[in-house]
């Protein structure tokens, strides 16, 4: 069983949210290690106070790679894009 805290579905019009309403995944061996690992990205779309209205579109990118050591993936910031825009809040 796989167990992640990321965010990775928003769909409420607050100060963010996912276009879409969700961060894609995608499962390759980023660093040549044998093991598969997990990218979200997508675009986030900033909201100013008045929710109704759309600021900003940014793309932003998570990368988590397989630890096996710890048996756990870990975040990494190498290849990440305005992670702080897709991460929990």
């Amino acid at each position: 069983m796989l167990l992640s805290h990321a965010r990775g579905v928003d769909v409420h019009q607050d100060e963010d949210e996912f276009e879409g309403g969700l961060l894609h995944a995608t499962y390759a061996d980023i660093n040549g290690d044998g093991h598969f690992d997990i990218v979200l990205s997508g675009i986030v779309i900033l909201r100013g106070e008045n929710s109704d209205r759309e600021v900003a579109k940014k793309e932003c990118k998570r990368v988590f790679l397989w630890n096996k050591t710890s048996g756990m993936f870990q975040e990494t910031k190498k290849g990440s894009i305005n992670p702080q825009l897709c991460s929990d809040k």
